[in-house]
This record gives C-alpha cells, structure tokens and sequence, in this order.
C-alpha cells in the first residue's frame, strides 16, 4: 500500500445522497464499548488480499474511514494516512469503505488518476459495514481496537494524540460523534429540526404578537455592565427604541420627532387588540458577554436590519416655555415632604415641596413645547395646576405667584429624530 500524509481537519462535512440497500437482519448497529463481530471482507482494493477478517486485526488500530468519490471533504482527508501509519509502523490500519452506491470500476479508475497522491486500502460496494456503522454525513470514521468499537468519531480526531491515545487504553475525551438530519427548507433547529444546539453563540429573533405572554424587557447581566441577551415580548416599537437607545427613552417627549411612515405604530397605550396584534413584536438576541454600550449596539443594528429604524440626534433651536426668577421671590415651600399628584380625573396636578428641576420634568412629560429651567436655582416649589394637560396660561400665573416668570422664549434643544426607512414586518 502507497502510504499518503494527513491533511488537515476539515470542519465540512458532505451529505449522503446515495445508498445501496441490502438487508443484513443478523446485524445490528453498534455504538463505543461493543464487540466488533467476526466479520470477513471480500474484494479489497489496495490490499496484499482480496479478503480481510477483522478479527485478525485485533492487535492493530483499524481507523475504518466511510467516504465517497463525490465528497470533496473526504477526499482531501487523504493526502494522508501515511504520516501517521509510517509514525506508528504496525499499530495503525486505515481502510476506507465506499458504500455510496459507486461502482468497484468508477472507485478503481478514482485511485488510478491518483496514483501518485495517494492509495490506501478500501471496501467498494459496501452492504455489511454501513449496517453496522450507520451514518448521515461523510467523512465518518469508526476506530476498532482489541476486538472493540473504540470510538465513533468526525474528521477532527484524526490526529497523531488521539491515535496515541487510543493506543495507550485511554479514549481521553474522544467524543462519539452523533449525526443530524434537517430539512433545508425549514428553519434549523426550529420544531426540533436538526435537533437542538448545546447553545447558541449569536442569534437574533423576531416574532409577532405572541398571544399568552405578558409584555417585557429583559437584560442578562453578568456582572456590572456586561450583558449577553437581550430580550423583549410583545414590545412596542416605542419600546424598542427607549430599549435600544436609552437617552432617547429619557428624553420627554416633545424632545423627540417622529419621521416614520405610520405613526399609529409608535403608540403605546389605550389600543385594542386587534392593534396588539399587528403592532406588538417579540425580539432576542443572544451573544457572547460583552459590555452594555455594544450589547445595545447590536440590538440597534437589528432594529435597522428588521425595521428600517436609526435615531438621529441633533441641536435645533426651539420655541419654549423658558422659567426664571423674578427679582423678588417670595416663600416657594409650604413645609413637609415632596410630593407630586396628578389626578387624572379632575384634570388637575399638584406638586408640594418639589425641586424646580423636577417639577419642569414632570411638566416636560405634558407640553407640546420644551419647558426649560433658567431659574438659576433649584428652590423647593409648591404649585397647584387646574389642568392635568399643561396650558401655559395657568401655568404662568401659578409660576408668577411664587416669584418665576415663563416666557416663550428660542432656545437650542437636543432634539432626537426616529425614523423608518422600510414598512414594520
């Protein structure tokens, strides 16, 4: 036998498309740990005899290497063995099997174009092996050694330790290698298709509405600001946003422009359920620990990907409703703790004992126009409102009575822009 170099590991893996069916109901399939019975080959090529009993080879290391002339993967797996049986003289025997449905003729024409590459001993027309071996993808390699199934392994246990290894009477952390079958026209890994992964190393869904699950968002955290997934269900796509782009979810609202094509879709309460439906999406990703700031990173770029979705930020100079100190100011603070009220259903709000800078906060959440602080303070306030939704006319004269003006007045103001280049899915 013309003994050939190992190449490198190859990671690809060819698909059977081919097989010859012959009944053998004697045997059975075999897994690591059983006996290997006492089968005879017939009609070897590349070998000293036509014929080859296993059970004559029980002092070797037989590495039993299924493949097809078809499956580029497993051909450049042979330039090959003959590093490794010439680096263990005696101790190790590579057999191929080709039991594909390629024809003894078309295998022998195979090996005499490369002859000069490689030749090693091989099963054409194999029925027995495959019964006893099963598999759905090539190359597959089955190890027997002192009358057992070693290992049942891909291409990336073929290497001089791992022989060395098997060798000695330890499989060391051979694993048994298990094939999967999926259909290409379904989504991997979804409703068990091609099984389920040990874990995913990035992935990103996007779902509808998904009736049952209650609305939320979620970070996984592992540590201070190291985050790994990224969740939300049944999230608006205002949601999504404030998520994805936090100082856009801190920012009052008349800080923020919609340039979208349906503005329905970035409304957040009081809609039926028929607008649950069509405008509520749940969204993962999942990826390796990495810091918060590029976690979000990647949730925008699929906001983008999914929905056409970027936030612009920009300075623009703005009418607003600008609050400052009048020369004399009188006593601002009843006493006690601060507090804050907006009844709803009187349409009035209250603020006692609060700061001026969050009292123009919780005013910010109400006016069409920014409301801004240029009090140079920020005193304790009282106010009493008789309209939940902020006019300026009442607003001045509750302000005028504990020492503020408001004024219309042009300010630059961070303004930030959402905008959709694409339809929501």
């Amino acid at each position: 036998m013309k003994k050939t170099i190992l190449s490198g590991v190859l990671a690809a893996l060819c698909l059977f498309s081919r097989v010859i069916a012959q009944d053998h109901p004697a045997l059975k399939p075999l897994k690591p740990g059983d006996p290997v019975p006492d089968i005879t080959l017939t009609g070897l090529q590349n070998y000293a005899a036509p014929t080859l009993k296993l059970h004559d080879l029980q002092d070797r290391l037989v590495i039993l290497d299924f493949w097809a002339m078809w499956c580029a993967s497993c051909i450049k797996m042979f330039p090959a063995i003959d590093k490794l049986q010439e680096q263990y003289q005696g101790k190790v025997l590579f057999l191929g099997v080709n039991a594909t449905g390629e024809k003894r003729t078309q295998i022998a024409a195979f090996f005499k174009k490369h002859a000069g590459e490689f030749s090693f001993p091989n099963v054409p027309e194999d029925t027995v092996l495959k019964k006893l071996f099963p598999h759905h993808s090539i190359p597959h390699y089955v190890w027997l050694y002192q009358g057992k199934v070693a290992a049942i392994t891909d291409a990336f246990a073929i290497h001089a330790d791992t022989i060395a290894r098997v060798l000695a009477g330890s499989r060391g952390p051979l694993y048994t290698k298990v094939d999967q079958t999926h259909r290409m026209d379904k989504p991997i890994f979804l409703d068990g298709n091609g099984g389920v992964p040990a874990s995913y190393q990035y992935r990103s869904i996007l779902t509808p509405y998904a009736p049952g699950h209650p609305s939320s968002i979620y970070m996984q955290t592992n540590g201070k600001d190291s985050v790994s997934r990224i969740q939300l269900v049944n999230a608006t796509l205002t949601q999504m946003v404030f998520t994805a782009w936090p100082e856009v979810g801190a920012a009052p609202a008349n800080r923020i422009r919609l340039n979208v094509k349906d503005t329905v879709a970035y409304r957040t309460t009081g809609e039926s359920f028929v607008w649950q439906r069509q405008y509520r999406f749940t969204y993962e990703s999942s990826f390796p620990q990495r810091p918060k700031r590029e976690a979000l990173q990647i949730f925008r770029d699929d906001l983008h990907r999914y929905f056409g979705l970027r936030v612009d930020s920009a300075m623009e100079n703005k009418t607003c409703l600008v609050i400052q100190r009048r020369d004399t100011q009188p006593a601002t603070s009843t006493g006690g703790p601060g507090t804050n009220w907006f009844n709803e259903e009187k349409g009035a709000a209250w603020f006692k004992n609060y700061p001026v800078d969050e009292v123009t906060a919780a005013l910010n959440e109400r006016s069409p126009l920014p409301i801004l602080n240029e009090s140079g303070g920020n005193a304790l306030l009282s106010l009493e409102l008789p309209s939940f939704t902020i006019d300026e006319g009442s607003l001045r004269a509750a302000l005028i009575k504990h020492g503020y003006t408001l004024n219309r007045m042009e300010r630059p103001v961070l303004v930030y822009t959402i905008t959709d280049q694409n339809p929501h899915p």
